[in-house]
């Protein structure tokens, strides 16, 4: 058993070695560098007064924050399949983190996303430049949206489906291929809550906007 492994992780480290990963790992250094970077600089910038009171700041502080919470806890995890030569399935605890991450990372800056575009289409029907969401509102839109994303992401740490590792074996995240009627069903409500419902949202509210911009006289 030990021995087989030791072949295993070999065959991997050569692998890592020929097979053009170190290129896979500089991106990936690079990325998280100018990612990190630039969600740090990002939120310094926000919270500068002149931004601080903005209706939409405290959204734009949850996407920045999702995306230094993901660099940190989501990103580094490949590198280090490649590294050691563990691939990820090999550890389902490991697997289960980073698909729960990365798809609730997502999920919820989708939703942030979403609900952006509604409090700019709210706060151009006010037709009052000076407008402002209340914090109170902010902050409970930025809440629905973790609750979504994590509540969106639950179910395969529930055992309804669950997280494998893709065929590169650095990455994991729901089984697409589970074509089971609870397989297919949450296939189908991934794809519901994570596109068709955020773009619905999102093209009626630019809709609003566009038809209040364009026929401001229809709405005084």
């Amino acid at each position: 058993m030990n021995m087989t492994n030791s072949i295993e992780t070999t065959g991997s480290s050569f692998a890592f070695q020929n097979s053009g990963y170190s290129l896979f790992i500089t991106g990936m250094l690079i990325i998280l560098a100018l990612g990190f970077l630039g969600n740090v600089l990002t939120i310094l910038v926000l919270y500068q007064a002149s931004h601080r009171k903005e209706t939409l700041t405290p959204l734009m502080l949850n996407l920045a924050f999702a995306g230094v919470f993901i660099t940190v806890f989501g990103y580094p995890m490949p590198i280090d399949v490649i590294m050691t030569g563990k691939e990820m399935g090999v550890d389902q605890t490991r697997c289960n983190w980073y698909g729960f991450v990365m798809g609730t990372v997502g999920i919820t800056s989708i939703a942030t996303f979403t609900g952006m575009t509604l409090v700019m289409s709210y706060s151009v029907r006010q037709m009052n430049p000076r407008f402002k969401v209340s914090r109170k509102i902010s902050c409970c839109l930025i809440a629905a949206s973790w609750v979504y994303g994590v509540v969106t992401m639950l179910p395969p740490l529930l055992g309804w489906t669950r997280f494998v590792p893709g065929n590169s074996g650095l990455t994991c995240g729901p089984d697409w291929t589970d074509i089971s009627p609870s397989g297919t069903a949450y296939s189908l409500l991934l794809i519901a809550v994570g596109f068709f419902v955020p773009l619905s949202l999102i093209s009626v509210s630019y809709f609003k906007i566009f038809r209040y911009v364009s026929f401001p006289a229809d709405h005084k």
